[in-house]
Formats: structure tokens, C-alpha cells, sequence
């Protein structure tokens, strides 16, 4: 097997894990019942950025700027799989861009693409020294440690209802890095967190866009984060094994009060989220996650200039067609490993 090839089979293992984490009954519709209403046109436009883009290196470390996190673009490989399945095109030519936005991943990580290992180790050794020299870390007392992990699981639910599922948007967890001493390093970003883009003012939103909190565990703590990103505790917890901590809350540094304060908004906008799914309709669904998949393949057309909303003849398709009942239970585990491997 050469090389690309074997990065391909290593593609495809690593959706083994994402897949069967991620085949639940979605909220608020399946997108799978829906998708086929602009996956083409998805893809169209994906694939003529990507050759204007391709090969210019300017271009290339814009988009990786712009993208700013890995899995944000590793998760955009799957419908772009998809979409080119459904053009018909000729498989060396799926194969090229699947192997193309996979270079593209790796120059965004010091570790591996598919997180083989079970880490997601985005910074360097220099990088990750740097954040610790610094000596923003405070020690934490199991009070505050409560109040992060509280934090992190009700910001979950926030992102979770402002962007659907494209959760790559919104978070990017990474490490863990090895510190020494029984030390480890993880760190949780979230980001885009004021989505008036997909919303138009629809929604509350937190007064803040981004937040990165960056926390040490002592070794007892085993955790594993696979390829999109989800995050699997192995052993320990999160709470008993947080010795210290970092808050940054756009850009600037913040304490565990700050980060309450933020919290303290959260409940009324997924509130408010879940009240217009309460109030519309399916296609309405749709026409959301339209504007949210748009939203995910953002910076492809930010580097080209070029308009990042989606065609009004879009939103006539799904005004005019109709959900598949097809795609709406889950698949079984044979049905998965089937799909993946005829992937790519």
C-alpha cells in the first residue's frame, strides 16, 4: 500500500469512531433526510473554490487562517465526499481532493491528521511551552473546577443549538499535550459563539465570541479524542484531576467569575432556539441548516472574495421537494462499516 493510500484507509478507520458517535436522531431534523435538497450544489461550489485556491500558496495559508481549526475542515470532507459521489465523478478524481484537503489538515497540526493515538495534538512542543511560561495558570480549588466542567457541558448544549451539528464550527478540543511530572495539558476552544450570520438577530446570544480554556490534569485522567474531534472519557474525571487553570474570554485573560457570567446568558438562548423549532416547520429546518452548511465552507469563499450565502433557487428546492423518510432512522453498526467502505 503506498502512501496515499494508506492515508485514505487511515481516513476511512478514523470514521469508524465519528460515525457511530454521531448516528443518533439529530436535533432538530436528521440532516441525512434532508441533505439531498443542495448537497450538489454544495459540493459544486466547494470544488471550484478549491481549484482556484489550490497550488497558491498564499491562497492556501489564508484559507488555513481562516478555517482556524482542523477539525473545521476535516468534518467538510465527508459531504464533499458525498457531493461528488452524487456529481458521478470519476473516483482517482474524489480520491485527489480527499487526499488534497487532507494536506491541508496536516499543515494545521504538529500530530498526526487522524489522531490515531487518541490525541489531537495540534500545537508544537515550543508552542505548548510558551503557553506555560507565560504563567497565566491559577491552581485550582474543586469549587471552581465544578464551575468549568458546568461550564463546558452547558456550553455544549449552546453550540449545539445555534449551529445544529456542525459542531466543528463551533469547538476545538485538543491535546492532550504531556507536560512532565505527571502533567498534562488540554484545551478547549470554542469559537464563532454570536451566530447572527445563520440567526439574524433571531437569538440572544452570549456576550462573547470566543473563549478558550486551558486547563492541566495530573496523569490520573485518561481521555481520547478521535478524528472529529469528540471527546471519550477512559479514566478519572474531569473535575478530580483538574489541578490548574487558564480562562481566555475574547482574547483577553479571565477568571472562573467571568466565565459564570458568560454562562449566566446561556440558558436563555437555547431556550429561545428551542422555542423556533417548537414554532416551525421542517422546511424551516432546512432552510437553517442550509444557511449553516453554507456557513461551514465559509472561508473557501472569504479567500476568494467571493459571496458566502447560499443561491435563492436553494431555498425553492426545499420549498418545492421534499424530506427522504428514507434517511430518517439510524443506521445500524453493519451499515456504517458498510458505508465507510465505500467512502473513497
Amino acid at each position: 500500500m503506498d502512501d496515499k493510500e494508506m492515508k485514505l484507509y487511515k481516513y476511512r478507520e478514523s470514521l469508524k469512531s465519528a460515525w457511530g458517535y454521531n448516528d443518533y436522531n439529530d436535533w432538530p431534523i436528521k440532516v441525512n433526510s434532508i441533505i439531498h435538497l443542495f448537497l450538489k450544489d454544495f459540493a459544486v461550489q466547494c470544488l471550484e473554490d478549491i481549484k482556484e485556491i489550490r497550488g497558491d500558496s498564499t491562497l492556501e495559508k489564508e484559507l488555513i487562517f481562516q478555517m482556524g481549526n482542523p477539525s473545521r475542515l476535516y468534518r467538510l470532507i465527508d459531504p464533499i465526499i458525498f457531493g461528488m459521489k452524487r456529481l458521478s465523478l470519476p473516483l482517482s478524481d474524489q480520491k485527489d481532493i480527499v487526499l488534497y484537503l487532507l494536506s491541508l489538515v496536516k499543515r494545521m497540526k504538529h500530530g498526526s491528521e487522524f489522531n490515531e493515538d487518541g490525541r489531537n495534538i495540534v500545537l508544537s512542543p515550543e508552542q505548548v511551552s510558551e503557553i506555560i511560561d507565560k504563567k497565566y495558570f491559577t491552581k485550582t480549588q474543586r469549587p471552581d473546577a465544578v464551575k468549568i466542567q458546568k461550564f463546558c457541558g452547558i456550553v455544549w448544549s449552546y453550540t449545539e443549538s445555534i449551529f445544529f451539528r456542525a459542531h466543528e464550527v463551533t469547538k476545538e478540543i485538543h491535546g492532550s499535550y504531556n507536560l512532565g511530572d505527571g502533567k498534562q495539558l488540554i484545551i478547549r476552544e470554542y469559537l464563532n459563539l454570536n451566530a447572527n450570520e445563520i440567526w439574524n438577530n433571531q437569538l440572544p446570544f452570549i456576550k462573547a465570541d470566543n473563549i478558550k480554556i486551558y486547563i492541566i490534569y495530573d496523569s490520573a485522567l485518561l481521555v481520547s479524542i478521535d478524528s472529529y474531534n469528540h471527546l471519550f472519557l477512559k479514566q478519572g474525571d474531569y473535575i478530580s484531576n483538574m489541578t490548574e487553570h487558564c480562562i481566555f474570554i475574547n482574547g483577553r485573560l479571565a477568571d472562573v467569575n467571568d466565565l459564570m457570567a458568560v454562562m449566566s446568558d446561556i440558558p436563555k438562548t437555547i431556550q429561545e432556539a428551542h422555542a423556533w423549532v417548537e414554532n416551525t416547520n421542517w422546511r424551516e429546518h432546512a432552510n437553517k441548516y442550509l444557511d449553516i452548511y453554507w456557513f461551514r465552507k465559509r472561508p473557501f469563499r472569504m479567500v476568494l472574495g467571493k459571496s458566502a450565502t447560499a443561491d435563492a433557487y436553494l431555498r425553492q428546492n426545499i420549498n418545492e421537494g421534499d424530506f427522504d423518510p428514507r434517511r430518517i432512522h439510524n443506521l445500524t453498526e453493519k451499515s456504517i462499516e458498510r458505508l465507510i467502505q465505500i467512502v473513497i
